[in-house]
């Protein structure tokens, strides 16, 4: 016959096993929908829809260049990255952190640039985000900083 502690042991390793991993919160659902619509629009050349995913007070801090600050100046830098090439743009997310209104997410990017008139160049970041959700309760990108990934990494 067995015993009650071990039938309770059983059943608790049962229950474990079968709930699977944890399940995304709304949040980060929210949040990596936001990421692919972005990498949707970048792909695209989408001017309008790259922007609906930034904060009004937004900041992007690219690779050995100046920090670019607020949507008119960050709209003017898509505008001419698009102008000029072609992306095509996966991304991995490392992790992803969500406290209240705030959210981090590491991750890295990776694709073809196409210069007009040229060829595909590879490409590979890592990236550090930060977002805050608005009062309309939207998640927007409110940091974005990256840098070429070291191959390998």
């Amino acid at each position: 016959m067995r015993s009650p502690r071990a039938f309770l042991i059983l059943a608790l390793f049962a229950a474990a096993c079968a709930s699977g991993p944890p399940q995304p919160s709304r949040d980060e659902r929210a949040i990596r929908g936001l990421v692919r619509d972005l990498v949707r629009a970048d792909a695209a050349g989408d001017v309008d829809a790259v922007m609906a995913v930034y904060a009004a007070d937004a900041v992007l801090m690219p690779p050995g260049g100046a920090e670019i600050t607020g949507l008119d100046a960050i709209r003017d830098h898509y505008a001419a990255q698009f102008a000029g090439a072609v992306l095509q743009v996966g991304i991995g997310n490392r992790d992803l952190s969500v406290d209240g209104d705030h959210a981090s997410m590491r991750g890295y990017t990776q694709g073809l640039v196409t210069p007009s008139g040229g060829e595909p160049v590879a490409f590979r970041h890592k990236f550090l985000m930060n977002l805050v959700r608005g009062a309309d309760g939207v998640w927007r990108i409110h940091r974005l900083i990256w840098n070429e990934e070291p191959q390998g990494s």
